[in-house]
């Protein structure tokens, strides 16, 4: 079975089809645009009004480094400027003769996978997941796109920090103390039958259908993707 999986935005995927991947594993590198003027007409001398008949590219087109941006030639020479830097010609302005090139920059922040699985296919915005089983249901509000290990709470056995770092947690229901200290240890959000008050930063995530919450208990799904669609969480193994 396969899940869709939207990828951040901004970013460079580094995963590859076929790739087994879970949550240590690195999923993206973040970029961000930054943008380069270059008073090309200044750097030729010539007339920026006749930027059009020097410029090598159109707007949109990509630009690699050493690439000819543009060129002024005269009965004795030709005088070429090569691009420093790769990425996007977004501006030709004729009145100043500066170009604008659009380019991103890779930061160094790594987002690693927030699901399990294979990956069976790469593709723009979204990766498909290969997995055993999955089931789609939906919420009662909207929440904010993320995934998680699921951790189910049993009241007669204890929990640790290992235990919450980073899951949801799963119980039919939760106060505000138990929202505080679950928060504390690390614990992402909450998968429980009814809302309830909380001042808590932790995610609730409330079924519609209550009948979902005892199949998902049934079957142990391990893994949640919660706000790939809106009002809509997938469990899976």
């Amino acid at each position: 079975m396969k899940i869709k999986v939207k990828m951040p935005e901004k970013s460079k995927i580094v995963v590859e089809p076929r790739q087994k991947v879970d949550f240590n594993t690195p999923l993206a590198h973040t970029t961000k645009k930054s943008t380069i003027f270059i008073p090309i007409a200044e750097m030729l001398n010539f007339d920026p009004e006749q930027i059009f008949r020097h410029i090598k590219h159109a707007i949109g087109d990509p630009i690699h480094k050493d690439d000819i941006l543009a060129e002024n030639k005269s009965l004795f020479s030709t005088r070429q400027y090569l691009s420093e830097v790769s990425g996007i010609l977004r501006e030709i302005k004729h009145d100043s003769g500066i170009i604008a090139i659009e380019q991103d920059q890779e930061e160094n922040t790594t987002i690693n996978c927030f699901f399990i699985g294979e990956v069976d296919g790469i593709y723009d915005g979204y990766l498909e997941l290969k997995v055993e089983d999955v089931h789609t249901t939906k919420l009662q509000e909207k929440a904010p796109y993320f995934g998680a290990a699921i951790y189910y709470l049993d009241p007669s056995i204890s929990y640790s920090d290992d235990d919450l770092e980073g899951v949801c947690v799963f119980a039919p229901e939760f106060n505000e103390l138990d929202s505080v200290k679950m928060e504390a240890l690390g614990a992402q959000g909450l998968i429980t039958r009814t809302k309830f008050s909380s001042n808590g930063l932790l995610h609730q995530i409330i079924l519609q259908d209550e009948k979902d919450f005892d199949y998902i208990k049934k079957k142990g799904y391990p893994y949640v993707l919660i706000g790939h669609e809106p009002m809509t969480v997938i469990f899976y193994k």
